[in-house]
C-alpha cells in the first residue's frame, strides 16, 4: 500500500519537479527576496517579499542568524547576507570552471551549425587562442592554438578592448604600437638603401651628393610625419 501511496502522490506533483522538504525550498526563497532587495533589509519587507506572516519570516531569519548565512546590522533591525553566504559563493564560484562551460557550449554550437569556433582569453601577450573547433568545411590558417591575436587589427582584439579596463589593454596597445613602428622604420630604411644606391650608380658623384642632403633629408621629414598617427592610436606619447 505504502508504495502505491508513493505512486499516487507523485501523480499531483508538477511534472520534473522532485520531492523535496518544503522548509527548505522556502528557506531558498527567503534568501532571494533578501537577495533581490539589493540592501539591508527589514523582517516586514522580507516577509512581503515572499508573502509569508512576519512571525513564521521571523523563525527562518532567527536560524540563518545562528548560521552565519545572515547578519543584522549594528544597531538596527535590518538583515543582510552574511559570511557563510559568502563562502557557499565563494566555493560555488570556485566549482564553476568559466572555461570549461564555454568550452561545452562553444563545442556544441560548432557542431549543431557547422561553424568555426575560436575560443581566445586575455593571455601576457594579449587575446590568446585557447580552443579550436573546425567547422564545415574547415578552415585552415597560420593560426593555431596559443597563437596571440592583435589587439587593435582583429575582432577579439577589439572586443577586449572595449570591455576591459584600460590598465589592462594600454601595455598590449603600446607593445603592438611599438612593433608597427619599428617594421615601418626597417621597410623606411630598405626603401632608402636601395633608393641611395641607384642614384649613387646612376648619377654623378655631384648629384648623389645633394641628393644626400636635399633628397633624403625630406623624405625623412615626411615619412616621420606619416607615423604620428600611429603614435596617437597607439598612445606612445612619453608621459
Amino acid at each position: 500500500m505504502s508504495p502505491a501511496k508513493s505512486s499516487s502522490s507523485n501523480k499531483n506533483e508538477p511534472a520534473g519537479k522532485r520531492r523535496g522538504i518544503n522548509s527548505v525550498e522556502i528557506s531558498i526563497k527567503i534568501l532571494d527576496a533578501i537577495t533581490e532587495l539589493e540592501q539591508p533589509a527589514s523582517l516586514t519587507d522580507i516577509s512581503n517579499k515572499v508573502g509569508m506572516g512576519v512571525s513564521q519570516t521571523h523563525r527562518y531569519v532567527s536560524s540563518f542568524l545562528n548560521c552565519g548565512i545572515l547578519r543584522q546590522e549594528p544597531n538596527s533591525t535590518l538583515y543582510k547576507l552574511g559570511p557563510k553566504a559568502l563562502q557557499i559563493g565563494l566555493s560555488a564560484i570556485a566549482a564553476n570552471d568559466p572555461i570549461s562551460l564555454t568550452d561545452i557550449m562553444a563545442r556544441q554550437f560548432s557542431i549543431e551549425n557547422r561553424a568555426t569556433i575560436l575560443m581566445t582569453v586575455w593571455g601576457n601577450n594579449g587575446p590568446t587562442i585557447i580552443r579550436w573547433y573546425h567547422g564545415q568545411p574547415p578552415i585552415y590558417t597560420i593560426l593555431t592554438i596559443g597563437s596571440v591575436l592583435p589587439v587593435t587589427q582583429s575582432a577579439t582584439g577589439r572586443m577586449f578592448m572595449a570591455h576591459l579596463p584600460e590598465s589592462f589593454v594600454e601595455p598590449m596597445l603600446k607593445n603592438e604600437g611599438w612593433k608597427k613602428l619599428n617594421y615601418y622604420w626597417i621597410y623606411f630604411f630598405i626603401f632608402v638603401a636601395i633608393l641611395n644606391e641607384i642614384v649613387w650608380r646612376t648619377q654623378s658623384e655631384l648629384f648623389w651628393v645633394n641628393f644626400k642632403v636635399w633628397g633624403l633629408l625630406p623624405i625623412t621629414i615626411m615619412f616621420t610625419a606619416t607615423t604620428i598617427p600611429i603614435i596617437k592610436k597607439y598612445k606612445l606619447e612619453k608621459k
